[in-house]
């Protein structure tokens, strides 16, 4: 799971670093915010998951 994040963060800074074109006129830097909220939910995610793991183990 940490490879894919750290792989979608570098994947991002790749597309923010372009430059401006005819589709993207004011360039790609929304790119960088949209894989932080991503990778959060993920780790969210995973938080939550872990959470209701831990509740229904047996003692």
């Amino acid at each position: 799971m940490s490879l894919v994040l750290a792989s979608l963060s570098l994947f991002a800074l790749q597309q923010a670093r372009k430059p401006a074109d005819d589709h993207y006129p004011f360039g790609r830097l929304t790119v960088e915010p949209l894989a932080v909220l991503l990778k959060g939910v993920v780790i969210a995610m995973v938080c939550v998951v872990s959470l209701v793991s831990a509740l229904w183990s047996p003692a």
